[in-house]
């Protein structure tokens, strides 16, 4: 298998980020890589681990080096945040200013990944612009959220390239459904990102009820179609298996009668990754309780909920009246019952409340019994690898589809009709309570037999290990 120079191109949200990054480190088993992201990430990537012959400097053919894109971005305030900011309402004036900036944020970012892409030569053709890596590129990899500014440059310069999504199969499912006729409704891009609508889920004649919003179509879904018809296939951080009805609906596209699809995950980092202090004094917190006993509440980087959700989600914590380790954004601390306040930092008591917590080995420690989590895909596929139940309470995006499939394939439940939707109505502390206690005698079984699934997935006859081979092999064959 030959080694090619494969250039990464990535958007700098959590979710995101690091099933990309996951993926580049495999790849660089195979192929030389330079992975571009914003210059703000960079050193937080190179924290999460480099292969040994990663780029220092000198390297002029590193197996993985990293690209800072000036894009300006601040990480410290998201669009995501923005987004999902408590005080946000659903009227025309509240996501106005906040759509606004997403979309300047987003133009900021676009400049950034051009001027990289106009730098870029190939075995055959020189830079347009002024040069930005040292190596020829043979082949890109695109996250969905960086089309713009990416994929007319890899046309124009003949580079091969590939489409990730970082999503459930839901997005990409939407953008093979569309098309110039699609009826749309008014409305911007980032519109129902503000107002923490989810994405909606086409009927079985591949119709859309509401309407989709024309910002959504025009600006990434009709560019996502678009890509894909040129792509040389499509990467999906997903499990077939778990996702299976919308990756085939996919497959059964014209597009993909032309072009294979590629589902790599989990991605998640080597169990081998070293832990810090942090970690270790949360490992010693967790070694500590009984098995099964521990209940685990996070919601991803950038989710927050209403204040009045978050006051009754911390009731049916307190009242359950077990061990639990809850990660939470410090700005949301006000909203906790009092008792659970006193667990902020907490390391002497029954719980645990914390700014940051590593998940992945808090959901893989014996002492942790059920996951209450937004349903984002990466928690929902870390907690699958993990074998621990989820109460599902999706807030936006693409949470509620992710959550439906995690209740069919009997791993969770879904706490009221739409979970912690804005919107939705409240649910009861009384309610979250039953529920924590109806996944964990429930669902404990099904999720046991996913962990084996996925335990062995990366196997060498695993099903993401053939994916992931093919995908290898076919940019070898550029």
């Amino acid at each position: 298998m030959s080694r090619n120079h494969v250039l990464f191109v990535g958007f700098a949200l959590p979710g995101s980020l690091a099933p990309f990054w996951e993926l580049a480190k495999k790849i660089s088993k195979h192929h030389d890589v330079t992975f571009a992201v914003s210059a703000a990430c960079v050193e937080e990537l190179r924290g999460r681990g480099l292969p040994s012959d990663h780029d220092d400097g000198k390297s002029s053919n590193p197996r993985l080096a990293l690209y800072g894109l000036e894009d300006k971005w601040d990480p410290s305030d998201m669009p995501g945040q923005l987004a999902m900011s408590p005080n946000r309402t659903a009227s025309g004036d509240s996501v106005t200013a906040p759509s606004m900036q997403m979309t300047k944020r987003m133009e900021a970012v676009r400049e950034a990944v051009e001027k990289l892409m106009r730098g870029i030569s190939t075995k055959t053709l020189p830079a347009i612009g002024e040069p930005s890596l040292k190596r020829a590129v043979d082949v890109a990899i695109v996250d969905f959220f960086m089309l713009r500014g990416s994929i007319s440059i890899c046309e124009e310069q003949g580079i091969p390239f590939y489409i990730f999504s970082s999503s459930n199969a839901l997005v990409p499912l939407q953008a093979t459904l569309v098309d110039e006729n699609t009826p749309t409704r008014p409305g911007d891009q980032f519109e129902a990102v503000v107002r923490g609508d989810f994405d909606q889920i086409p009927n079985a004649n591949g119709e859309f009820e509401p309407l989709l919003i024309k910002g959504r179509v025009d600006n990434l879904l009709l560019p996502m179609r678009q890509a894909f018809m040129g792509s040389r296939g499509v990467i999906l951080n997903s499990v077939r298996e778990f996702e299976k009805e919308h990756v085939e609906w996919m497959e059964r596209s014209p597009i993909f009668k032309e072009r294979p699809l590629f589902c790599v995950a989990p991605l998640m980092p080597h169990e081998g990754e070293k832990k810090d202090d942090s970690k270790l004094k949360i490992q010693g917190w967790l070694d500590r309780k009984k098995r099964g006993s521990v209940v685990y509440v996070a919601f991803g980087s950038l989710v927050t909920l209403r204040p009045e959700q978050l006051t009754e989600l911390g009731k049916a914590i307190e009242n359950l009246g077990r061990p639990y380790i809850w990660s939470l954004l410090p700005n949301q601390y006000p909203h906790l019952p009092k008792s659970v306040q006193e667990s902020v930092d907490n390391w002497d008591g029954d719980g645990l409340v914390l700014s940051w917590v590593p998940q992945k080995l808090i959901l893989a420690h014996d002492s942790v019994g059920v996951f209450v989590s937004h349903s984002g895909l990466n928690s929902t596929v870390e907690s699958l690898a993990a074998g621990k139940p989820m109460v599902c309470c999706p807030v936006s995006y693409d949470h509620l589809v992710t959550a439906q499939s995690a209740v069919q394939h009997g791993v969770g439940v879904l706490i009221g009709p739409q979970g912690f939707k804005k919107d939705a109505a409240l649910i009861p502390a009384k309610d979250i309570e039953g529920t924590v206690r109806k996944v964990q005698e429930e669902c404990r079984q099904k999720a046991s037999e996913w962990r084996k699934k996925l335990t062995h997935a990366w196997d060498v006859s695993g099903t993401t290990a053939k994916e992931f081979n093919e995908l290898a092999t076919s940019i070898s064959n550029i």
